[in-house]
């Protein structure tokens, strides 16, 4: 059997380091797990809306309370997704 052949399986990854990760740095958890495509969408993601929240708060100074209560909650729901979406795939590294 040939090297390219030979099915390699992934060393097992903690799903609760992976959700932490990616919770709080999303991305990072993708990278732990072996998934960098999903590292670069989930990170793009959360800077594509960080730089559409400084936008609108820089056209319309009189909202920045509201861009800023709506970016802490984006970033809490994107992060709990994401951190849940890691954990997942860190779990099925195990068995």
């Amino acid at each position: 059997m040939t090297a390219a052949k030979r099915e390699t399986k992934a060393e097992p990854k903690n799903p609760w380091i992976a959700g932490a990760l990616n919770f709080f740095l999303p991305g990072l958890g993708y990278l732990y797990v072996g998934k960098p495509k999903r590292a670069a969408f989930s990170a793009g993601l959360i800077v594509a809306a960080v730089f559409l929240l400084i936008g609108s708060a820089l056209l319309r100074p009189e909202i920045q309370l509201e861009v800023l209560a709506t970016s802490i909650v984006g970033e809490l729901i994107f992060g709990i997704a994401f951190a849940w979406d890691a954990y997942k795939d860190a779990k099925e590294t195990q068995g």
